[in-house]
C-alpha cells in the first residue's frame, strides 16, 4: 500500500518544507490544493520538486474545465522534469462555487465532462510529444514546427488520476487514466444488468 498527505492552504514555501517533511516521515506522495486564483499550484509544486528526492507531487486536484490544456501540460512537463519524474497529474471536473463563479460561468456538468474529456486528449497528446494535432467541439490543436519543448521525464506521460463518481467521468477514466480516485457515495444506482457506473467503467 501507498499513501499520500493532502496539505491544503498552505504557501508556497510552506509546502516546499512541508513535502520534505512527508518525505522525511515516509510517505509516498504529497498533494497541493488547487486555487481558482492568486496562488498557482504547480509552481507550488516545482517548489517542492527543489526541496524533495523521492516522493511523488501532485495537485488535488486540477480542475480541466478551468485550464487551458496547452498551459496545463507545460506546467506539468517543467514539474516532472524538475522532479525528476516524479509527477501524478490529480484532475477532475472541478467543484463550482463562489471563487469559480466569480471567474467563469457554469455552464452544467455535462459542458464540463465534455472540457474534461477533451482537454485531457489535449494535454496527453502534446505530452506524447509532436506531431501532434486535434480537432474537437472544445479545442482544436495544429501541430507545433518550432521551438518544440522537451518533454516530461515520464513517458509517454506522467499518471494520471482521474477524481469524480458520475457515468461520464468514469467510463473516461477506465479508458484513459492510470489511477481513479471514486468520490463516496450513499448509492450507486445499477442499470438493468444490475451494474454500477464504476464497475462498467473498468469493464
Amino acid at each position: 500500500m501507498r499513501c499520500g498527505a493532502v496539505i491544503p492552504y498552505a504557501a508556497e514555501r510552506d509546502f516546499a518544507e512541508l513535502a520534505a517533511v512527508s518525505e522525511a516521515a515516509g510517505w509516498d506522495a504529497v498533494f497541493s490544493w488547487e486555487a481558482v486564483w492568486g496562488q498557482d499550484a504547480w509552481v507550488t509544486l516545482a517548489a517542492a520538486a527543489m526541496t524533495t528526492q523521492r516522493i511523488r507531487l501532485g495537485t488535488l486536484l486540477t480542475p480541466v474545465p478551468a485550464q487551458r490544456p496547452w498551459e496545463l501540460a507545460q506546467r506539468i512537463a517543467s514539474v516532472d522534469r524538475l522532479s525528476d519524474g516524479r509527477v501524478t497529474v490529480s484532475v477532475g471536473l472541478g467543484a463550482v462555487q463562489g471563487n469559480w463563479s466569480a471567474f467563469l460561468p457554469d455552464e452544467g456538468r455535462a459542458v464540463r465532462a465534455r472540457q474534461l474529456d477533451e482537454g485531457l486528449d489535449v494535454v496527453a497528446g502534446l505530452l506524447r510529444g509532436q506531431p501532434f494535432s486535434y480537432a474537437g467541439t472544445q479545442w482544436s490543436i495544429s501541430e507545433v514546427t518550432e521551438l518544440i519543448p522537451p518533454g516530461p521525464v515520464q513517458r509517454p506521460h506522467p499518471p494520471i488520476m482521474i477524481g469524480g463518481g458520475g457515468r461520464r467521468v468514469l467510463t473516461y477514466a477506465g479508458r484513459e487514466a492510470d489511477i481513479v480516485s471514486i468520490n463516496s457515495v450513499p448509492f450507486v444506482a445499477r442499470n438493468d444488468d444490475g451494474v454500477t457506473p464504476h464497475e462498467e467503467a473498468v469493464r
